[in-house]
């Protein structure tokens, strides 16, 4: 269990959850043993499930790449890699860019003043943390705080690990790290945690419909 604790820990860094060395201390708070334990047995967890592939592509990464087509009319360049790319310095160094080229999204549940239980998603660049202070402060919400596991499956459509910045089932309200506007290309998540894309800031904005706004520390 305590590999599976840590295979957890480590997929919530990249597109979905917690961000690298912080999933202890810092904004993100503590995450409860229940919390891993519950998240690292479930079944839709596809980094704890054996890969399943459709002509070459993990089967999860190749229906990103179909819903970007079918409701962007765009083809996006998705990539795998063996070595997975559960942390965003992993990404990044299995890609060969920069931490902060790297798009992490990271999903927040809101609280207080009409907002409970709202969702929103933060593209927030690997260089940096997301202030979740600042996240409440901007959509008028009492608190924010990372959001549940099972939440993020069920309403957004993926599991921590893989959640890409656009595509989600249910239309969130997405805000742009502007240090990602510095690159001419950033990479983010696509499906899985071991499959990415590439994309111009510029046009991962306009895709996610999302407001350019720094909500880091």
């Amino acid at each position: 269990m305590r590999e599976q604790h840590e295979l957890f820990l480590e997929g919530y860094l990249w597109g979905g959850g917690f961000w690298e060395e912080s999933y202890y201390v810092g904004t993100a708070g503590d995450v409860s043993t229940d919390t891993i334990e519950l998240s690292s047995c479930s079944s839709s967890a596809p980094f704890l499930q054996g890969e399943v592939h459709r002509g070459g592509m993990h089967e999860r990464a190749a229906e990103f790449a179909d819903r970007a087509r079918d409701r962007y009319g765009v083809d996006l360049d998705v990539s795998e890699f063996g070595s997975g790319t559960e942390t965003a310095a992993a990404a990044a160094e299995a890609i060969g860019c920069e931490t902060a080229a790297i798009a992490s999204t990271i999903v927040v549940a809101l609280a207080g003043s009409n907002r409970d239980g709202d969702l929103v998603a933060a593209i927030t660049s690997g260089a940096n943390r997301l202030d979740l202070d600042a996240v409440a402060n901007h959509y008028g919400a009492e608190t924010a705080s990372m959001a549940d596991p099972g939440d993020i499956r069920s309403v957004v459509g993926w599991s921590i690990g893989g959640v890409p910045p656009i595509c989600h089932d249910t239309a969130l309200p997405i805000t742009v790290d502007p240090t990602l506007t510095h690159y001419d290309v950033v990479h983010a998540a696509a499906g899985t945690p071991s499959a990415v894309f590439a994309v111009e800031p510029d046009r991962l904005v306009d895709l996610a419909n999302a407001d350019v706004v720094d909500l880091t520390e």
